[in-house]
This record gives structure tokens, sequence and C-alpha cells, in this order.
């Protein structure tokens, strides 16, 4: 029987990440990503001097921003929303649509909650209460829960390709309305 010869770890890598030199495995994903079109962008992250690399086209409003159907300003004020919004570090109660009702997750703890956590919660609300009751459950449902667009209106009697359509709509208004509060 024949021995195969396994590959090197620089072979593995090279295979794994096309394209980017010295990626790891785990800095890209798996190898079907890159037969899918996925991207990826070095951005500069909140701490100074050091890069994040993020999947382009990984959530609803990656893809929407890829595809041109929503502009870089109402891009960069959703993306503030969705990580304030993970910052609050929400209970799965809270993923209510009333923004009244959103509360910081404490699991079995009494509330005791981290400045940071209260800063996000109130960042949040100030948000939603600028954008209005109108247009703040698409927000609620595409930034902070990571839905699409034709999810929230399907979910609000829309069906079939107007769904897409009002959902892009409605989705375009809410964030032109928060890049003017961010």
């Amino acid at each position: 029987m024949a021995k195969t010869k396994t590959k090197s770890r620089k072979q593995r890598i090279a295979d794994t990440a096309p394209g980017i030199p010295g990626a790891l495995p785990r800095d890209t994903g798996p190898a079907e990503r890159w037969n899918h079109g996925d991207k990826f962008v070095e951005e500069a992250s909140d701490i100074p001097g050091i890069n994040r690399r993020r999947v382009a086209n990984h959530g609803p409003l990656d893809r929407y921003l890829s595809r041109g159907q929503i502009t870089q300003e109402q891009f960069d004020a959703g993306d503030w929303l969705r990580r304030r919004y993970q910052s609050m570090k929400l209970a799965p109660g809270a993923a209510a649509l009333d923004p009244a009702k959103l509360r910081v997750d404490c699991g079995n703890r009494p509330a005791e909650i981290t400045w940071n956590q209260s800063e996000a919660h109130r960042d949040v609300l100030d948000a939603l209460r600028c954008v209005g009751p109108e247009l703040s459950p698409v927000l609620i449902r595409v930034c902070g829960l990571g839905d699409t667009a034709s999810g929230w209106a399907t979910g609000n009697g829309y069906s079939g390709r107007p769904a897409e359509v009002a959902g892009m709509v409605t989705l375009r208004h809410a964030l032109s309305a928060l890049a003017r509060f961010v």
C-alpha cells in the first residue's frame, strides 16, 4: 500500500484561504466561503492601532451595502445600532418590537449591569425614540436581530414581491433617520 504524503501547514493554510498570504483558517472561515463570493474587509477597530477583518456580506446590512441597496452612510448608522444593540446583551424575551420593553440580560443573577451595558441601553433607546415608533421596529429586526427587511415586512402582513419592496423602502427610510441621529 502506497503511503500518501500529508500537506504541510503552509499548504493547508494556502488551500483554505487563497489570496490571503499567511491567513489562518479561523480568520476566513471554511474554503466553501470563497466559492460563494464572500468578501473580507480590513477596517479599524475601536482600539487604536488594531485592525479587524470583517466578512463584508455576512449580515443583512452587509449584503444590502454590497448590492448597492443602501448607502455607506445608512450602513454606518445601522452598524452602529447593531454594535450597541449587541452590547446590551439582551435576553431572548427582550426582542419585542416595543422599545420600552428592552432590558439587559443578567441571566440568573440580580440586575447588576455594567456601565457599558447601561450606556448601550440608553443609546439604543435614544436612537429608537429619535427614529420614531413607525420606523423603529424595522431597525430592531434588521440591525438588532439580524433578520432581513423582507422578513420584517412579511411579519407585518406583506407577502411575495411587495414584502421585499416594502421592507427595503422602510429600512432605507429608517436608516436615513438613524443616520441623522448618529
